[in-house]
C-alpha cells in the first residue's frame, strides 16, 4: 500500500509538472529535404506577389501549406517518375490463340485488362510470358509453342516492345530507347527470337540473349509472384495441398531455379573431376614421353651442331687447298 501511494504521489507530481510547463509550438514534421523545398516555393511565391500573412490569417496559412504540401508531392513523383526501362510499352499478336491481330499500348505504370470471359485477356498475358522466353506449360494454356498457334494457321507471331532508357537501360549503344522481341512460332518447325533495335536493326538471334535482357530487368518470367495465371491462382486457393503450397513458395522465391543451378553446376564438378583423375592416370606415361621427346631432341640437336661443325671444316679444307696453289 505503501509503495501505491509513493507510485501515486509521484505520478500525480508528473501531472503538475507536464500541465505546469508551457505547451511547446505546433511544428508539422519535416524531412530537411522538404524544408527547403518548401522555403524555396515560399519565397518564389512572395517573389509573385502572393500576400501571406500568417499573424492575421490562420486559414490561408493552412492553405498554403497544403497547396505547398501538394506540389511538394508532385515535384518528388516527377523526379522518381515512372520506370524508364524494362517496362513492357507495347504488343502485338498474330495468330494466337483467340487472336488473329491484336494490338495492345501499355502505360509506364500499372494497367489493367478487362473483357468477358473468352475474350483474350490470358491470352495476352501468355503472349508476354511465351515472348519472354517462359516454357508454354507454365501459361496453363498449351503443353508445347505448337498448340498455341490457331488451327487455320502455320505460323503465329508475337512482337513485344520494352522501354530501354535511362541508366538502367540494357545495351542502349546496341538497342537505342526500346528493345524490340520478335518471336515466330512454327507448326512444321523450331521457333526464332529476334532482338531488334529501336530502329529495327537486328542484334540478336540467341535465346541466351534474352535471358540476359531478363535478368538484366530482373524480369523473373517464370515465377508464379510475378506472373499468376488463373488455373494456378484457382488450385493455390482452392485444391492445393500443404506440399504444392511449399512448391509454390519455392517456385516464387525462385529457390526451385537456385537448386536447379546447383545441381547443373555440381554435375559440372564431377564431370571436371572425372576428366582430371583421368588425367592423372595419364600423366606418368605422358610425363616418360615428354623424358623420351627431350633426349630425342638433344640427341638431334648434337647431331645438327655435329653437321654444322663438319661443314665449317670442309669449307676450312676448300680454301687451305686454294691458299697451297697460290703459295
Amino acid at each position: 500500500m505503501v509503495r501505491r501511494r509513493k507510485a501515486q504521489e509521484e505520478s500525480d507530481d508528473e501531472e503538475d509538472i507536464h500541465l505546469s510547463a508551457p505547451a511547446p509550438p505546433a511544428k508539422r514534421a519535416r524531412t530537411q529535404e522538404s524544408e527547403e523545398e518548401i522555403k524555396d516555393e515560399d519565397e518564389q511565391n512572395l517573389d509573385m506577389g502572393e500576400e501571406f500573412d500568417p499573424e492575421n490569417d490562420e486559414e490561408e496559412e493552412e492553405r498554403v501549406r497544403a497547396r505547398l504540401n501538394q506540389d511538394h508531392a508532385k515535384a518528388r513523383y516527377s523526379r522518381r517518375g515512372a520506370a524508364e526501362a524494362g517496362v513492357v510499352s507495347s504488343l502485338e499478336c498474330e495468330n494466337f490463340m483467340c487472336h488473329t491481330h491484336f494490338t495492345l499500348d501499355f502505360s509506364q505504370q500499372i494497367n489493367f485488362i478487362t473483357g468477358r470471359n473468352g475474350s483474350g485477356k490470358s491470352a495476352a498475358l501468355a503472349a508476354i510470358q511465351v515472348g519472354l522466353g517462359a516454357r508454354p506449360s507454365l501459361t496453363g494454356r498449351g503443353s508445347s509453342l505448337q498448340s498455341l498457334i490457331q488451327d487455320e494457321a502455320e505460323h503465329a507471331t508475337i512482337k513485344i516492345r520494352m522501354r530501354n532508357r535511362g541508366p538502367e537501360a540494357f545495351k542502349h549503344d546496341l538497342y537505342g530507347d526500346s528493345i524490340r522481341i520478335i518471336r515466330r512460332l512454327r507448326k512444321g518447325g523450331t521457333a526464332s527470337i529476334q532482338m531488334r533495335s529501336a530502329d529495327g536493326k537486328l542484334v540478336s538471334e540467341v535465346k541466351s540473349e534474352l535471358q540476359e535482357m531478363c535478368d538484366h530487368f530482373n524480369i523473373q518470367i517464370e515465377s508464379p509472384l510475378s506472373v499468376l495465371t488463373q488455373d494456378a491462382a484457382k488450385k493455390f486457393l482452392s485444391e492445393s495441398t500443404p506440399t504444392e503450397k511449399y512448391n509454390f513458395f519455392l517456385q516464387g522465391t525462385q529457390l526451385t531455379q537456385l537448386a536447379e543451378e546447383y545441381e547443373l553446376i555440381r554435375s559440372n564438378v564431377r564431370k571436371i573431376q572425372l576428366a582430371v583423375s583421368q588425367q592423372k592416370e595419364a600423366l606418368p606415361q605422358m610425363e616418360e614421353a615428354a623424358r623420351e621427346a627431350e633426349t630425342k631432341l638433344s640427341e638431334a640437336q648434337k647431331a645438327k651442331n655435329q653437321k654444322a661443325r663438319l661443314q665449317t671444316l670442309k669449307n676450312e679444307l676448300a680454301w687451305a687447298h686454294v691458299a697451297g696453289k697460290y703459295e
